[in-house]
């Protein structure tokens, strides 16, 4: 429950950090803030969950690895658009 609570409350502080930072360059006339970049993460957390991930694995650019999961066969890889 705590770690939750924690995870909510920085993701709420980041993203005003973010809109503070937009809102700067938007003030000084900049379209930095307009560029659009992905979030998205190959690897990521679930809590407490952690993926593992063998160092001869392939995760396609655009799949997700997330949570208790593990990709640690020989070569083992994650197919475009996957998610495990």
């Amino acid at each position: 429950m705590l770690r939750k609570v924690t995870f909510e409350l920085g993701r709420c502080v980041r993203e005003t950090g973010q809109a503070m930072d937009r809102l700067g360059l938007r003030v000084l006339g900049s379209n930095e803030a307009r560029e659009k970049f992905s979030r998205h993460r190959q690897i990521m957390n679930l809590y407490d969950k952690v993926p593992s991930v063998a160092y001869d694995s392939w995760v396609a650019p655009n799949a997700s690895v997330i949570g208790d999961e593990t990709a640690g066969a020989v070569r083992s890889s994650v197919a475009l658009y996957a998610t495990a």
